[in-house]
């Protein structure tokens, strides 16, 4: 990884997909991930979606959440693999009851659409943007806070979450319901409900 990102080290993608390989093949699925990025991306190893697909296969056979994101990516778009939206649906229900957030978001949304030969249900969604929400991901914080409009505690508490992250026209729309949202829930629901914000993000702190 350090190579990887050039850290302490000239950046060097080679060196960096020797070093996933050699771990890699050794089973840690960490960097049978890693090595499928290198592959779909082309660093350090010529572009190969069947070679990404194989490594990102390996690594969600270990539960992999993020390795099994980007397998749905795959099937999804028909890379390196004939398309197949049910199969990259599977692999995303897989990752969003692994934990990932970012496969919980892309169910969730399928629930409140009814995509994917869902029918639709907003209970779901609620239920799934709220798993990735909790875990800080602003687009399920967004979306859930939209999905829940009637709802005006809920969409004052994670837009509060989410507006840090945003910016122009998207922070210009939330900051506006935000503010419809407090004129009926009252200065001192709103002041309770921005401590509670604070104490999320003082557990959640943003990494460098």
């Amino acid at each position: 990884m350090m190579y990887e990102y050039g850290l302490g080290v000239a950046q060097d993608y080679a060196q960096a997909a020797q070093l996933y390989r050699k771990s890699a093949d050794q089973g840690y699925s960490s960097a049978e991930f890693s090595l499928g990025l290198c592959y779909v991306h082309g660093k350090g190893v010529p572009q190969d979606y069947a070679q990404a697909l194989y490594w990102y296969g390996k690594a969600a056979d270990q539960n992999n959440p993020d390795a099994m994101v980007n397998l749905g990516i795959l099937y999804h778009n028909g890379k390196g693999v004939e398309q197949d939206e049910k199969k990259a649906f599977e692999y995303f229900r897989r990752a969003a009851e692994a934990g990932s957030p970012d496969a919980q978001l892309r169910i969730g949304m399928d629930y409140e659409d009814g995509a994917q030969g869902l029918k639709r249900d907003l209970g779901a969604a609620a239920e799934w943007l709220r798993k990735s929400a909790e875990q800080g991901n602003v687009a399920s914080q967004f979306n859930l806070a939209m999905l829940l409009h009637d709802q005006p505690e809920e969409v004052y508490y994670w837009l509060g979450l989410a507006a840090p992250h945003l910016k122009g026209d998207p922070l210009a729309k939330t900051i506006q319901i935000r503010n419809l949202a407090a004129g009926i829930l009252g200065p001192d629901k709103c002041m309770e409900i921005e401590a509670r914000v604070k104490r999320w993000q003082a557990e959640h702190p943003v990494l460098p």
